[in-house]
Parts: structure tokens; C-alpha cells; sequence
């Protein structure tokens, strides 16, 4: 899947045969429809030491809006208060597209036995409503707001190193990746990843993991829009309320159990060819050093996030 596209879901594969994959897939929410076609292409090279891969994503989006008198200037437009009438005739609601192109290429190598390297380039082209047209920012001292208005382009670029090290003593690995990014709305951020595994039985390996990741604000993003630049005021033409355009950071551990069982000769209660049952649990915490909610620090910066699964191989 090329990195940075919708969630999939309900994809139906149209075509695969000699490495070469081609998948549509469709949704709907509330206030979004999308329509994607994914197609990826790859190869086995030196005695398949060498595996390169490039993948190809087309995303079309379409985003409910209020409708906005014709040219209307932004800092009059009013944000939606809920998805009432969306995807209807209902004539204060309108559509805006969204179109994304998305590319990916993939070089995997086997340097030994224990030793496999990744590189990964993505890039992805955008165009069209790319605000939340659900959120509002205060523009003037007395407390005028408008919708968030936001570029309607962006062109997002990222390099991503990853390396895994089997340690065959201890019967376990360890895998460090690093990734770089930028956009075009200045947006630079830089992700460090760490994850090591270790078999307690054959059928039994336990993960630990935790992961730093670090960004810059975007050239337009301000936490107060209503004074003068260039500490305060809007950059430019557009403001946000969105605080993933902040500076942040945040840091995830965490941990997994995962177990599985094959049957050797006889299937297992006489169906099933194997079990595989995980468990995990992670921590994220954030940390805005910009982003603030009427002056007030936003106080959900921490998540907890538990996983459950349990898979039956027939």
C-alpha cells in the first residue's frame, strides 16, 4: 500500500499475476466519499537478495461543505455544525473534491542471513478542499470567526531507512528504522523507531516497541490569528485550526504477545490448521509546544491503546 493514503477498506483486487497487483476500493462516511485504485508492480533480484517494488494510489475524494455565496471572501465563510443533509439535495449543502496521487518505491535487501535493510520513497501530489470544513478560527480581537481555510495544493515528500538484525544466540531480533519528511507547506518532521523480539517457545515470541517522532509547524499555522506578524496574526492568507500543523512531538511504548499454533499432522479440533492469538497494549504521549485551546494548554495528550486479535487458519 502506498504510504500516506486512506485507510483501506472493502478493496476487491482486479488483477494479480506476476507481480504486478491492482486494487480498487470504495467508502462513505457521514461527510466523505471516496473512490481509490492502487496498483503496485515488483521484482526478485540476485537469487531474491533484492526485492524492488513501486506502488501507484489515485484517490477521489469528495468532502461536504456549506454552501458560500459566490466569491465570497474566506473570513465570511461559516464552518459546518454537523453532517446533517450531506450527500442530499438539501440546498445549504454543497460538495468539494479532493484529488491525491500517491507514489512509492521500495528497495529491500538481504545482506546475509540475519541482516535485511529497507529503503522507501513516497511522495504524494494533493488538490482541492483540504480544509475541516467542521472547524472555525477566531480571526479579529472581537472574536470574528470563519471556517479554516487552508491551500488548496500540497506536494508532500518522505525518505524512510529501516534495518532488522536477527540475533540467533538470543533467538531474537532487532529492527531501527528512521524517516524524514517535508511538504509544502513547510511542514518538516523526522520519526525514530525502535522494536526488538524475542522467542520465549516455538510458540510464543513477545515485542517491545517505541517510537519518537518530532514536526514543525506549517508556514501559516498560528495559535492566535488575532494580533499583527509576525509573532502573532494570521502567515499569509490562510489559517488553521488544526493542531497537527503545530509544533509537536510525541513518543509511543509499548509492548505485544504474540502466540500461534499449527497442526502438525491432524487438524486442530478436527477443522481448524492453525491458531494465531496476539495481545498488546501502547502509551502515546504528546507534547504541544504551540497549539493552545483559548490560551488554555490542551490537556488530552496522552492516549492508551489496547489490541486484541485472534485468527483461525483453516
Amino acid at each position: 500500500m502506498v504510504d500516506c493514503t486512506p485507510e483501506e477498506s472493502g478493496y476487491k483486487p482486479l488483477y494479480e499475476k506476476a507481480g504486478v497487483k491492482a486494487v480498487w476500493q470504495g467508502g462513505e462516511e457521514h461527510s466523505l466519499t471516496n473512490l481509490s485504485f492502487n496498483a503496485a508492480a515488483k521484482t526478485d533480484l540476485f537469487q531474491h537478495d533484492t526485492e524492488l517494488e513501486i506502488a501507484y494510489a489515485r484517490n477521489w475524494d469528495t468532502v461536504c461543505d456549506a454552501v458560500h455565496t459566490v466569491n465570497a471572501d474566506p473570513t465570511l465563510r461559516q464552518a459546518l455544525f454537523d453532517s446533517k443533509g450531506c450527500f442530499t439535495s438539501a440546498p445549504d449543502r454543497t460538495e468539494r473534491p479532493i484529488r491525491t496521487d500517491a507514489f512509492q518505491l521500495t528497495w529491500s535487501q538481504a545482506w546475509t542471513p540475519e541482516l535485511l535493510t529497507q529503503m522507501v520513497y513516497t511522495g504524494q501530489l494533493q488538490n482541492g478542499f483540504l480544509s475541516d470544513p467542521y472547524r472555525a478560527v477566531v480571526l479579529t480581537p472581537v472574536g470574528q470567526y470563519a471556517q479554516e481555510h487552508h491551500p488548496d495544493n500540497r506536494a508532500r515528500q518522505a525518505l524512510a531507512l529501516r534495518a532488522a538484525y536477527y540475533v540467533r544466540p538470543l533467538k531474537g531480533s532487532v529492527r531501527v528504522g528512521v524517516r524524514a519528511y517535508r511538504d509544502t507547506w513547510d511542514v518538516k518532521s523526522g520519526t525514530l523507531e525502535l522494536e526488538a523480539e524475542k522467542y520465549l517457545f516455538a510458540w510464543l515470541r513477545l515485542r517491545a516497541s517505541g517510537r519518537y517522532y518530532r514536526q514543525s509547524g506549517a508556514s501559516f499555522w498560528s495559535d492566535d490569528y488575532t494580533g499583527g506578524e509576525p509573532t502573532f496574526g494570521p502567515r499569509g492568507q490562510y489559517w488553521s485550526g488544526d493542531r497537527e500543523l503545530s509544533p509537536f512531538s510525541s513518543v509511543l511504548v509499548g509492548g505485544r504477545a504474540l502466540a500461534s499454533w499449527t497442526a502438525d499432522q491432524k487438524r486442530l479440533i478436527g477443522l481448524f490448521q492453525g491458531f494465531q492469538a496476539s495481545v498488546g497494549f501502547d502509551v502515546l504521549f504528546y507534547s504541544y509546544s504551540d497549539f493552545t485551546l483559548a490560551g488554555r494548554a490542551p490537556e488530552d495528550t496522552k492516549a492508551y491503546i489496547g489490541s486484541l486479535s485472534l485468527t483461525a487458519l483453516f
